[in-house]
């Protein structure tokens, strides 16, 4: 085998950071959020809880939470982005 399979995988996101750069931004906050969110999720069902037990009103949870699960739809706000135009 010629090249490892660091090798490749350097010189595809070399290739990839000339080609697109802003692909390769949205790929790494892609791997970010992908790992955040979730771990942010398991403290939603807490913070509704919360928000109840407080007493605060049906529209502050809702809009609290509605922006919340509006967020974790970012990273598939850029899904199938190319980055330029094809010609």
């Amino acid at each position: 085998m010629k090249y490892n399979v660091f090798q490749n995988v350097l010189f595809l996101l070399k290739d990839i950071k000339k080609e697109y750069p802003f692909l390769l931004l949205l790929i790494f906050l892609q791997m970010i959020l992908s790992v955040v969110f979730p771990v942010f999720g398991i403290y939603l069902p807490k913070l509704a809880l919360e928000l109840v037990l407080e007493g605060a009103d049906s529209g502050r949870i809702g809009l609290l939470l509605g922006r919340l699960a509006w967020s974790w739809r970012f990273p598939w706000l850029f899904r199938g982005w190319q980055g330029k135009e094809s010609t």
